[in-house]
């Protein structure tokens, strides 16, 4: 029985990372295939629920509204009692969410800083760039520290943590993190590697193609 419905398009990382919850969760949920950003986030029923307009949303087999992907993963991950995406206690919870948070600023930031002028053709100074390109590295050069000797990031299983940073880091590896990059931070290219290539994720992502 579903528990709710997700909306928003397929393609987008945080629909991808609600599903993916759901699919290492053993739950099931609605979703919505033929979504259009632009057009369906802007209708007036999807507004009626979500006024901001912002995927994806949420709506709970109780007609909860959620919106926010953290706030939906979450949901996702406890309505199954049984779950083990979110620690074996309130130590391993509270390291889930402090790497959850990371994940959802300092990763996605570092990246979106540097590609974002790409995607739009925005000018950005050789100083700005510099100074993305050095955030870039503060990021991963922390993350090939913490993820030294270690399968998942939280103890000895996938938890939500794992999929909200490999959601991030699928776009780095994508566009960012060149085989000179990669041989650079080999940890964190192990990490990915050993969770982009799960069931789970190959089945909601797809294959990732490496830049050279």
């Amino acid at each position: 029985m579903s528990i709710g419905k997700l909306y928003g398009p397929l393609a987008n990382p945080r629909v991808q990372k609600c599903i993916l919850v759901a699919e290492f969760n053993g739950v099931e949920i609605e979703t919505t295939p033929d979504f259009k950003f632009g057009v369906d986030n802007k209708s007036e029923d999807f507004t009626a629920k979500f006024p901001m307009g912002q995927t994806p949303g949420f709506e709970t087999s109780k007609g909860t509204l959620l919106s926010e992907s953290a706030a939906i993963a979450y949901y996702i991950a406890q309505s199954n009692p049984n779950t083990t995406l979110l620690g074996k206690d309130a130590e391993e919870l509270a390291k889930i969410w402090q790497l959850n948070l990371y994940s959802e600023t300092a990763v996605a930031n570092a990246s979106i800083s540097i590609l974002k002028p790409r995607w739009f053709n925005l000018a950005v100074t050789p100083e700005e760039n510099t100074k993305n390109y050095d955030y870039l590295h503060r990021v991963l050069t922390y993350l090939e520290s913490y993820t030294s000797g270690k399968t998942y990031l939280v103890g000895d299983r996938i938890s939500l943590a794992d999929i909200n940073l490999v959601g991030n880091l699928k776009l780095y590896f994508a566009e960012l993190m060149t085989s000179e990059l990669r041989t650079k931070y080999p940890n964190v290219t192990k990490y990915f590697e050993s969770l982009i290539n799960l069931p789970q994720f190959v089945k909601v992502i797809g294959e990732i193609k490496y830049l050279e």
